[in-house]
């Protein structure tokens, strides 16, 4: 986090709307997360959700913190809190209009879903999980030859929790079936 005391100064500080105040501190909280100091963004993230909720603002980012949040959950096993988490920023991203036609807003989504589906696995939830993931391959799929923001996603992201997904489920299952013909079964063929 080379800028953080950057970062911080200009929220503290600068003049900025809501919406990017909550943002920025949900996304330097997000970056302790994924850093594997979950405690130490932790406050970030209150802090994003709080101010949103003390403005009584709907900004678009609302989902980004609503699913950093999610994924704080997800990474300290709180699961069901993070569905939860992930379930409102479901929601809140459908409210967003997205001026740029969508794209990246659709990977945002399709990542969410992604998200969900890694906290079903987790909670040994199957038929959920694949339904979730399946919902982030149906976006994410369709938009990777267009998109090179959702080829990264498809390929970095969702792919390795599918095929986590599957080891899971060929480890506790007799039958014997190989990945492509498996991921045909629960996806349809690839893209």
């Amino acid at each position: 986090l080379t800028y953080e005391e950057q970062a911080i100064l200009e929220m503290k500080y600068g003049s900025m709307d809501t919406d990017t105040f909550c943002r920025l501190n949900a996304m330097l909280g997000g970056c302790y997360v994924s850093l594997g100091e979950c405690e130490k963004g932790k406050p970030y993230i209150d802090t994003a959700l709080k101010e949103y909720e003390e403005s009584g603002e709907t900004g678009k980012s609302v989902y980004i913190v609503r699913h950093i949040e999610g994924i704080y959950a997800l990474k300290t096993g709180e699961y069901r809190t993070a569905i939860d988490s992930f379930e409102e920023a479901l929601r809140q991203a459908e409210a967003v209009e997205a001026p740029d036609g969508g794209v990246e807003l659709e990977v945002d989504i399709a990542g969410i879903f992604c998200d969900m589906g890694r906290a079903f696995l987790e909670l040994e939830d199957m038929d959920s999980a694949l339904e979730m993931l399946g919902k982030s391959y149906e976006i994410a799929g369709s938009l990777r030859l267009e998109s090179e923001v959702a080829y990264d996603y498809y390929e970095d992201v969702l792919e390795p929790v599918i095929k986590e997904c599957f080891e899971t489920i060929s480890d506790t299952s007799d039958e014997e079936m190989g990945y492509d013909e498996w991921f045909s079964a629960q996806f349809g063929e690839q893209v």
